[in-house]
């Protein structure tokens, strides 16, 4: 069981048969202490009566708890990241819904304030039209007081000074 395959400077130790296939050596240094192990990882133990059995049990153990604590812990920070990501999606969504509001709203009140400058630019409009129509009505009034017109011609006068643009 212990026919050499490598130069001394290698343990040399078979692997045992019922380990994984293929067999190989081991690859530490001569005279190492624990476990063998060959050059793609595997491990065998050299003595297996000299081994204190309780004590790799209590190993195995512990290395199981500890794997099962960090995994809860993995488990638990996921969890708390996926439910952060949740949380973010959410305000994502919420700010892009206020966002699209705002922007709706936005429009509307555009589109009222256009609206109400055209209603003002109309009225302001109509003001200077009422202004120019009442300014010929009075320069009518003073044309009658000084007795510029008589008859047919006041009608006239009258018909026109009110159909100017």
């Amino acid at each position: 069981m212990t026919d050499r395959i490598t130069p001394v400077e290698h343990c040399g130790n078979l692997m045992p048969a019922s380990v994984s296939p293929p067999r190989s050596e081991c690859v530490l240094r001569p005279g190492h202490s624990g476990s063998h192990a060959d050059d793609r990882g595997a491990r065998w133990w050299y003595d297996a009566e000299g081994i204190d059995w309780q004590k790799r049990t209590e190993q195995a153990e512990e290395l199981l708890r500890i794997a099962h604590e960090t995994s809860n812990k993995s488990e638990t920070e996921r969890a708390h990241a996926v439910q952060r990501a949740d949380q973010a999606e959410e305000r994502l969504a919420h700010l892009q819904t206020t966002s699209e509001a705002a922007g709706r709203t936005l429009a509307r009140e555009s589109d009222r304030a256009s609206q109400t400058e055209q209603r003002l630019l109309d009225m302001t409009l109509n003001r200077d039209q009422l202004q120019a129509t009442l300014n010929r009505i009075r320069a009518l009034a003073a044309d009658l007081e000084r007795g510029s017109w008589t008859g047919p011609a006041i009608a006239r006068r009258i018909h026109e000074a009110l159909n100017q643009p």
